[in-house]
């Protein structure tokens, strides 16, 4: 989503602040740039761009890329060294060669689907293309342990949910949970007559072409996603509290854009 159209995130700046304060604490802190940043991945110097919706519009891609420079010359290892690719590949059982288009901030085509079909379904930024624990790891972050709740906001069934809290998540390739997510959603959350939205409905949202979405809808073509899905391995950060974790989604979109979905109450 363009960051002009995320009004509602100086909204959220505002209660964040307020709930700080709440609890003793100092907003100015709770939300500087420096701490979003660590939290989010984006610039320090583009936090108050994005909430304020000003930021100049960058393509995804470019902002994974940029994501990934930033975290590796920030997050160092013990000898305050930028960590190589190996490592951080050897992290999650890949080779280091294989987060070359990554570091180079090429091979991201699907990225900007992934973010749409997201949008469409109101499923939360960045769950769509990660595994089951990371994303049930992410979503428990938000405050709920829910099956229902945590199936709405990561697009995963709620069997696939119960698997991953007891410590056995689906053992499936990245491709089939993706393809698994995404036939969940069409069916879960349908059109006001009853019938799945058609991947024509759901690409044209996003300005893309039902074609495109095919090998998406069907889990192709993941190999540089596959390794994306281990995103959180720079970060080895606690969870985000509840009140601050939509500021962290500062340049990130997870609100609903398709019609007729509600969140479960």
């Amino acid at each position: 989503m363009r960051d002009a159209a995320r009004p509602d995130l100086a909204a959220r700046r505002a209660r964040i602040a307020e709930a700080a304060r709440g609890r003793g604490l100092d907003p100015g802190e709770v939300l500087s740039a420096e701490r979003l940043s660590h939290l989010s991945g984006v610039e320090p110097v583009r936090i108050a761009a994005v909430v304020t919706g000003t930021a100049p519009e960058v393509p995804l891609e470019q902002r994974v890329h940029r994501r990934f420079l930033l975290l590796r010359g920030t997050r160092r290892d013990k000898h305050g060294r930028q960590w190589p690719l190996a490592a951080i590949a050897g992290d999650f059982g890949a080779p280091g060669a294989s987060l070359g288009p990554l570091n180079a901030g090429t091979g991201l085509p699907r990225l900007g689907h992934a973010a749409g079909v997201q949008r469409f379904f109101g499923v939360r930024a960045g769950f769509l293309l990660a595994d089951a624990k990371s994303a049930v790891e992410r979503a428990l972050a938000y405050g709920t342990d829910d099956l229902e709740q945590l199936s709405y906001r990561t697009g995963m069934t709620p069997e696939a949910i119960r698997l991953t809290l007891g410590g056995r998540p689906p053992r499936l390739p990245l491709r089939e949970q993706v393809r698994s997510r995404f036939e969940h959603l069409r069916r879960t959350r349908p059109r006001t007559d009853g019938q799945p939205h058609s991947l024509a409905a759901i690409a044209r949202s996003f300005d893309a072409s039902g074609q495109s979405l095919t090998r998406l809808a069907q889990g192709e073509g993941l190999h540089l996603e596959d390794l994306l899905a281990r995103e959180g391995q720079l970060a080895r950060l606690p969870p985000p509290a509840a009140d601050a974790a939509p500021a962290a989604e500062a340049d990130t979109a997870d609100a609903p854009h398709g019609p007729d979905r509600e969140h479960p109450r």
